[in-house]
């Protein structure tokens, strides 16, 4: 079952914050970001506004109750239709398919690490970021 924003519990809390758009970010992307962990609640996070900070701490956009994050921990963003995720300095790091990134694509299929938790991206890219094939 989707779970949006307002559906999470208190260990997963959102802020969103009010940053104004980049000029490279694009409006309406839906981002399901998958968890690894069975027992975890809720197993899907629907992210829907970018940038968006992810970390434990009270100001980030997404709150995730894991004592291996930072308080700010790294951001998701839309640039040109792609995911990116840049990490803010954190303690532990920020991973993609197992390699430490400090800023990279995260592309559907994509494994994110932070901290304890595990997520996988999944994504449709959109038929505005591709440019229409002319016959």
């Amino acid at each position: 079952m989707r779970k949006g924003l307002g559906d999470l519990p208190a260990c997963i809390t959102s802020h969103l914050c009010q940053v104004a758009p980049s000029a490279t970010s694009l409006p309406p992307a839906v981002i399901r970001l998958v968890c690894q962990d069975h027992l975890a609640s809720p197993r899907e996070i629907v992210v829907e506004r970018f940038p968006i900070d992810l970390g434990r701490g009270d100001g980030a956009g997404l709150r995730i109750d894991d004592r291996w994050l930072s308080r700010r921990h790294c951001r998701l963003d839309m640039v040109d239709g792609v995911l990116t995720v840049r990490d803010l300095g954190s303690r532990h790091g920020t991973y993609i398919n197992g390699q430490v990134v400090r800023e990279s694509k995260l592309l559907p299929g994509d494994e994110l690490c932070i901290g304890l938790t595990h997520f996988v991206a999944e994504y449709e890219t959109s038929a505005v970021c591709v440019p229409a094939l002319r016959r």
